[in-house]
Parts: structure tokens; sequence; C-alpha cells
């Protein structure tokens, strides 16, 4: 990326941002391929905290107890790098798929935040910043 023979590579920590000593293993592990006109640099994933606000909407009658806590529980363990294929992206779908997975009573999501689907460059990877989950029972006749 910075011209013939240069490597740039991009280290993730086990909670995002990879630190000194991580960067100086990975260094001297790559040590080896370095030839003569190569240039290898090894820099951390720059993470962006991204807030998720939303509002769950849950079968008519359905007391919402323990259902926000629930709710937060199923987003962070979504959110969590290790299960994670694409890091970089966060899909709404994805969400509210995971929380129609683990609610019985789900019956949509509203986001206040984000709005829409969030796709970072490389090098960047979204990890959850606040997440405030609103629980609401559908309206019905």
């Amino acid at each position: 990326p910075r011209g013939q023979g240069t490597t740039d590579i991009i280290v993730t920590g086990a909670n995002g941002t990879a630190t000194a000593e991580l960067l100086r293993k990975v260094e001297t592990a790559v040590s080896y391929l370095k030839g003569n006109y190569d240039d290898f640099l090894c820099k951390s994933v720059t993470v962006v905290r991204q807030n998720i606000e939303l509002t769950l909407y849950v079968s008519k009658g359905i007391s919402a107890e323990g259902m926000k806590e629930k709710a937060e529980d199923i987003i962070k363990n979504l959110m969590e790098l290790s299960k994670r294929k694409e890091p970089e992206s966060l899909y709404l779908d994805e969400i509210r798929l995971a929380l129609k997975n683990g609610i019985t009573e789900y019956k949509r999501t509203e986001f206040s935040a984000p709005v829409k689907d969030i796709e970072l460059p490389k090098g960047q990877i979204i990890m959850p910043g606040t997440i405030t989950v609103t629980v609401m029972n559908v309206k019905g006749a």
C-alpha cells in the first residue's frame, strides 16, 4: 500500500486495539519473511465505538420484565470480536435476526442509532459503545 515491497499488517487484539507487546510479537513472527527490499509495518486496528439505540417490540400483552437486559445481552454477544466474520461492518438485520432468534415474543425492532448499516474501511473495526434498549408491546386491535 505504501509502494513496492511494502506490506501493512493490521493487528486486532482480543478487545479490539492491539497492545504494544502484541505488535512486537507479530513483528518478530513475520521478520523471517522480510527480504532486503521489503518493508513491513505492524499497526493496531482502529476501534470505532458505535452506540446502539433501539426500540424492541414484543407480543401484545407480554410482560416486558427482563426483556431489556436479555436484548442487551444478545447484542453484546453478537458484537463479540471472536464471533464476527466482518468486524468492520454493522448490519442492522443481523441484530434483528439475533433478537428474533433469542426472544420468542419478538415482533420487530426500530433503530434510533445507527439508522442504517455501517461499513468501515479496512483497518477499522466496530465495537459497541452504549447499548440502549426500550421494550414496548405491539399495539393490536
